[in-house]
């Protein structure tokens, strides 16, 4: 734990130590009880729908309550968005794990993960100093900055600057700014398998910039730039943002006892 505390510290990523300890305040059981209603401490809600376990596109939709309890109220319009590459399967977040029937989400399947998620951070190309009209934990990504999805590794699952670490124990990983790509122009930490982190469960879930209109991604959830933009500039951890991701039959069966619009 010191290592890990001490390498994002130093890291040329800003924001990686806030985002680590953010990420170990919430951290906490994630079995049945949460998943009575995992919406029920969160004021915003980004709810995505594909029509079933393998379809590759959907809608996303954003909601907002100004009280908790309170009914939710639509911002915006519905967007088009793109899932994985195979579709959705169950995913570790607020609501637990795999509910019911339906594929869980593993390390390399091509899969979005369902369920419900919290929204830890942003990030993007810009600079610190240009966005600071953001409301969340921003990581200004550079060359250097990396996910790490190597299920070996003890930074499995975490974004870090790999200056920062003293000896890279991993062997895969993904480049958050690639040399070639704009899809992390933009984009939003989803919590799936964050506590604990669980090697093979999966790994680097975002939400980003989409590749084209119907190009699904690898594991991610995908919109068009500028939806993506309002949606960064939207989100406030003041109002513990959620990602719902489900598909329709799953929708209609948790809708009532999440209290999901």
């Amino acid at each position: 734990m010191k290592r890990l505390i001490g390498a994002i510290a130093g890291s040329a990523c800003p924001a990686l130590l806030s985002l680590f300890f953010s990420v170990c305040a919430s951290a906490g059981p994630t079995g049945a009880r949460h998943a009575t209603d995992p919406t029920a401490h969160a004021k915003q809600m980004v709810l995505v729908q594909t029509a079933d376990w393998d379809s590759l596109t959907g809608t996303l939709v954003c909601y907002e309550r100004s009280r908790l309890g309170d009914a939710w109220i639509q911002v915006g319009e519905p967007c088009e968005i793109n899932v994985g590459r195979t579709g959705l399967a169950w995913g570790s977040g607020l609501h637990g794990g795999s509910l019911a029937e339906g594929p869980e989400k593993r390390e390399g399947d091509g899969r979005s993960p369902a369920g419900v998620f919290r929204l830890s951070a942003v990030y993007g190309y810009a600079s610190r100093d240009s966005v600071q009209f953001l409301k969340m934990p921003y990581i200004e990504v550079t060359s250097t900055c990396q996910c790490v999805d190597d299920v070996r590794s003890a930074y499995y699952n975490l974004v870090l600057d790999s200056l920062s670490v003293a000896k890279a124990d991993w062997t895969s990983r993904e480049r958050m700014r690639p040399r070639a790509g704009e899809w992390n122009k933009w984009g939003v930490i989803v919590d799936h398998n964050m506590s604990p982190r669980e090697p093979g469960r999966g790994s680097c879930i975002f939400l980003h910039v989409t590749e084209g209109r119907g190009v699904p991604t690898s594991g991610c959830t995908s919109i068009e730039e500028e939806r993506i933009a309002e949606l960064v500039r939207w989100l406030d951890p003041e109002k513990s943002p959620v990602l719902v991701q489900l598909p329709y039959l799953q929708y209609l069966q948790w809708k009532p006892r999440w209290r999901i619009p």
